[in-house]
């Protein structure tokens, strides 16, 4: 979430009230690193030298994008 507020005074500079909004931003989150994984995965593919070292790179790299401790490419 993002929360932003800000204080709402009178006439007299005393405050009377707050005043804020609060923004669900997951989804937007989530673009964001789907993006950031496709690049990667891009850059992987453009500067690999051989398919073996791309497929080693581009499972350890799904497997951070995951979040999983394991991850294997088999035929």
């Amino acid at each position: 979430f993002l929360v932003r507020c800000a204080p709402v005074q009178d006439a007299h500079d005393t405050l009377s009230a707050w005043f804020g909004t609060s923004t669900d931003i997951h989804e937007q989150h989530e673009a964001r690193r789907d993006t950031q994984f496709l690049a990667e995965l891009a850059e992987l593919i453009r500067c690999a030298e051989g398919v073996d070292e791309l497929l080693e790179a581009a499972v350890q790299l799904a497997a951070g994008y995951f979040a999983v401790e394991r991850c294997y490419f088999a035929e």
